[in-house]
């Protein structure tokens, strides 16, 4: 698997711009169904969505989970739904929770299947089998991570599944994850819309950048990760040079 980290560092790469490309689009899709239909109860097409990215791998065709959370925070905060920022909180974390736990279900129950899934153009088997194999080896901090990765974070509950990772782990470790997702993404944009309210005019513009922000500390990470790996296969050569 020496190829492996190189691998998922490139997939990773590619999975952030395509979400940096896709948030602009969706943060105006969001606010121009809102002044088109004036939907009363908006917030549970947000709790939906977050429950079908994982629980329904919407997130392999549409990689926008940061801006749905980021937006729904800032449209909170404006006063566009009518939720108050804790009972909302609570509402995308148990849609999180149970789109995580039908992916998880999904894995456990049908998971062998997807190996035997042909490729289309959003499912790569390659990707399928990178994942299964990060998880194998980073069980714990590949469940918290994966939820900060677009593309990955479908399939993440799905190999857990897969491997059979025990229920308490997996419940324990992706609570956590939800908590730390939904309270950066989720509070940056409520905190943003309070300070500056007419932030919501310029969301196609300000939501890129927030997410190349945000996303930053675990693209380093990964960076870390990476060179690390470079210098373990340096490693034996030296020695046998000594």
């Amino acid at each position: 698997m020496n190829g492996e980290q190189p691998m998922v560092s490139t997939l990773l790469s590619t999975a952030t711009c395509f979400s940096l490309l896709t948030t602009r689009l969706l943060a105006q899709s969001f606010l121009h169904l809102y002044r088109v239909f004036n939907w009363k109860r908006m917030d549970l097409l947000f709790v939906i969505l977050i429950f079908a990215e994982t629980g329904l791998l919407l997130g392999l065709i549409v990689p926008g989970g940061e801006t749905l959370v980021f937006t729904s925070g800032l449209l909170v905060s404006t006063g566009t739904l009518d939720i108050s920022i804790v009972a909302f909180f609570l509402l995308m974390a148990l849609a999180a929770m149970g789109g995580d736990s039908a992916g998880y279900f999904i894995g456990r129950r049908f998971g062998k299947k997807l190996y035997q899934k042909k490729d289309t153009w959003y499912f790569k088997k390659q990707y399928l089998q990178m994942a299964h194999d990060y998880i194998e080896r980073h069980k714990k901090t590949s469940i918290i991570a994966g939820k900060f990765f677009p593309v990955v974070r479908p399939f993440t509950p799905v190999i857990a599944g897969i491997t059979r990772m025990p229920r308490r782990r997996f419940y324990g470790l992706t609570l956590l994850a939800v908590i730390l997702y939904l309270g950066i993404f989720l509070f940056t944009g409520y905190f943003l819309g309070n300070n500056f309210p007419e932030i919501k005019n310029y969301l196609g513009y300000i939501l890129p950048v927030s997410v190349v922000m945000l996303l930053i500390p675990v693209l380093l990470q990964v960076r870390k990760n990476k060179r690390r790996m470079k210098e373990n296969q340096k490693a034996p050569g030296e020695e046998l040079r000594h």
